[in-house]
């Protein structure tokens, strides 16, 4: 496995040329990072880190933003599959969406 960031540009284009060194080209990509650390907008503690829901934003959507563009331009290199397509990128969220967390 490769263990990359990813929200850093250079670690996902690495993970992208690695993958394409062994298997000789990517065709799917299957987003699954995401975070949710638990902390209440205000609780006993106090007010929600902004930087802590940054980070989340930053992970949540700009990382699966940067995979999906990194990913797609890989697999624009690709030919056409029978169904004429070059590659299929498949983004997952959790029960998050529906929890309201």
């Amino acid at each position: 496995p490769i263990i990359m960031d990813v929200t850093n540009e250079d670690q996902v284009k690495f993970a992208m040329q690695e993958t394409v060194k062994k298997w000789g080209k990517l065709t799917t990509c299957i987003n699954c990072a995401g975070i949710s650390p638990p902390m209440k907008t205000l609780g006993k503690k106090g007010v929600h880190s902004l930087d802590l829901f940054s980070k989340v934003l930053l992970v949540n959507a700009v990382g699966t933003f940067n995979v999906c563009r990194l990913a797609a331009e890989v697999m624009s290199l690709n030919g056409e599959d029978e169904d004429g397509l070059k590659g299929l990128i498949i983004n997952t969220a959790s029960i998050a969406a529906y929890e309201g967390i």
